[in-house]
């Protein structure tokens, strides 16, 4: 993690500690201002939702590779069962995020449509941001039940004894080897961890910034995200470090 990236998340959590310390301020036009906030916070909560899945399918990629192709890389059982075990706690710990982001964005944009039902004359601008919003939400937990689907099922050929995965399940790797593949596929890994750093530095300081506005009824829900996303950079960090470390140490 680059210097910049640590200065940010310090400032971050230096300000969240002084939250409750500090009094929150009245500004000028607060609804608009705080709908505005609260707009802004969904949009960069779905982001985070939506990196969070991409790095669950990014996980059962990777989990067939291994599946079907391990020996082919290197012959070590206890290799395997490491990073069998790294890939499902960066699974697990990605869902536990999902699951979190969803039913936050979704409790924020229920209370800004409640809002846009009740308004006399609502802002058309606002209105059409609420919608998009809400759609993208909408794809995104489609997206999640999959995600879910496909672990349950996992879950239970583990625990009956069967093969994770039929022979018809067989990845393609596209002309190139499994080791290649497994590069590529921790590369990407990697990656996506970095971009979901950066997209929860900037869903967090959107919380903050609503959180310092006086009067709005969700500031104890955008108060616990806050809490939620500042934890989650440790494990970020990690699974980011990991990926890296089986790609470049491993077959570099």
């Amino acid at each position: 993690m680059s210097d910049v990236t640590k200065t940010q998340i310090k400032a971050l959590k230096d300000q969240f500690e002084k939250i409750d310390q500090d009094d929150p301020v009245e500004i000028d036009s607060v609804a608009a201002s705080l709908t505005a906030l609260h707009l802004a916070i969904a949009s960069h909560t779905l982001s985070t939702l939506e990196t969070s899945l991409d790095q669950i399918f990014i996980c059962f990629e990777i989990s067939k590779v291994m599946f079907f192709y391990a020996d082919t890389v290197v012959r070590n059982p206890e290799f395997w069962d490491e990073e069998n075990h790294v890939n499902r706690m960066l699974c697990s710990n990605n869902f536990k995020m999902a699951e979190a982001d969803m039913g936050f964005s979704g409790s924020l944009l229920n209370h800004e449509v409640g809002s846009l039902q009740s308004a006399t004359v609502p802002d058309q601008m606002i209105v059409r941001q609420t919608l998009g919003l809400v759609e993208r939400y909408q794809q995104l937990v489609g997206r999640f039940h999959e995600a879910a689907s496909i672990l349950t099922e996992l879950d239970g050929r583990k625990q009956s004894g069967f093969n994770l995965y039929d022979n018809d399940q067989r990845p393609d790797l596209e002309g190139f080897s499994a080791e290649q593949s497994l590069k590529q596929l921790n590369l990407v890994s990697s990656q996506n961890a970095e971009k979901a750093i950066v997209l929860n530095i900037e869903a967090a300081g959107h919380c903050m910034a609503a959180l310092k506005i006086k009067g709005s009824a969700q500031q104890g829900i955008v108060h616990d995200q806050a809490a939620l996303i500042l934890d989650r950079f440790e494990i970020l960090e990690d699974a980011r470090d990991n990926r890296y470390g089986f790609t470049q140490i491993r077959f570099g």
